[in-house]
């Protein structure tokens, strides 16, 4: 994997260096195995003064600390490369709990019930529960999962399988973001016909979705999500016009072929009622209800895993867990 991807790093090495200067690497210290330190290696994603003001935090969307490339470096994960040489050095496995700041396992983590059986194995260049959630999911959340494959051991060809998965998605989300920023640029810059307002991507989500307003009481008339941003949803149906500002409602997230319903309350801000195509539909600013909800919007309707398993493998994953 080095070897293919050294044209990769120096491509990355030289992006970092032109448009953000040097450090081109950032040097940190994380917990390994029986939390023995050791210090990790990335591409530079954000200012070089970003971890003393973050301090034992999280690093969240709203904090503005990264560089000019690290949004793309983040999300793509292309920063996470220089790590391959700590896994042939041992320091780092190929798979396993991602390795954890000291401050950060101290103010947010060491409470956790579980959370420090992960020290009971090598860090991993990719994490399970980094490939299986969101970026901003509750850290005990991600404790269940890398408890889980911390103690039950996976087949081989699950592995491959796995480390196959990740890759393909990974590039992919290379390519559509290098293509999204490329025709970009060339309508802004060279055609000058065009400039992007929208901060964030909208989404049709894969699985079915409703808004049942709080208070409402029968679903028949639920209007049902049609596309979403973190921030703004758009709503078609009979129940429209119950979703105005100030209300709390419930998305209703349905598991395809399955009876499986997962619920995330939401209070919303704002709200545009329209009719299109004679329907009634509205635009909703909202804000999730607890960090749960925001952990089951951005994973089953923003779809912001890395990977989402095949029934298949899903079901080897969690067996019993």
């Amino acid at each position: 994997m080095l070897l293919i991807a050294t044209p990769l790093l120096v491509a990355v090495y030289l992006v970092v260096l032109l448009v953000d200067g040097k450090p081109v690497f950032y040097r940190g210290r994380r917990l390994g195995r029986n939390e023995v330190p050791f210090t990790i290696y990335k591409f530079r994603s954000l200012r070089i003064d970003a971890e003393q003001i973050i301090g034992g935090a999280l690093l969240e969307d709203t904090h503005d600390h990264k560089t000019r490339t690290g949004l793309f470096l983040r999300e793509t994960r292309l920063d996470e490369l220089p790590q391959l040489v700590l896994v042939l050095t041992g320091k780092m496995a190929l798979f396993g709990p991602r390795p954890e700041r000291p401050e950060v396992y101290v103010a947010k983590c060491k409470n956790i019930d579980g959370y420090a059986e992960r020290f009971l194995v090598s860090p991993g260049l990719f994490g399970y529960s980094q490939i299986l959630t969101p970026h901003s999911t509750p850290k005990r959340v991600r404790a269940l999962i890398d408890r889980r494959f911390v103690h039950v051991p996976r087949p081989l060809k699950f592995e491959i399988a796995l480390l196959w998965l990740t890759l393909v998605s990974l590039m992919q989300e290379t390519g559509l973001r290098v293509a999204r920023f490329t025709k970009n640029l060339w309508r802004q810059r060279i055609l000058q016909s065009y400039q992007e307002k929208r901060r964030q991507r909208r989404i049709q989500p894969a699985h079915l979705a409703s808004v049942l307003v709080e208070g409402n009481p029968t679903q028949a008339d639920t209007p049902t999500l049609i596309d979403m941003t973190g921030e703004y949803f758009l709503a078609r149906g009979p129940g429209s016009k119950q979703l105005v500002a100030g209300k709390r409602a419930t998305l209703l997230i349905r598991e395809p072929n399955s009876t499986v319903i997962h619920r995330a309350r939401i209070q919303t801000t704002h709200a545009v009622f329209r009719i299109n195509a004679g329907l009634p539909e509205v635009v909703v600013q909202y804000r999730p209800w607890s960090e749960n909800s925001n952990y089951f919007i951005e994973q089953y309707l923003l779809d912001k895993s890395i990977v989402q398993l095949p029934r298949a493998m899903r079901k080897s994953a969690f067996q019993g867990a």
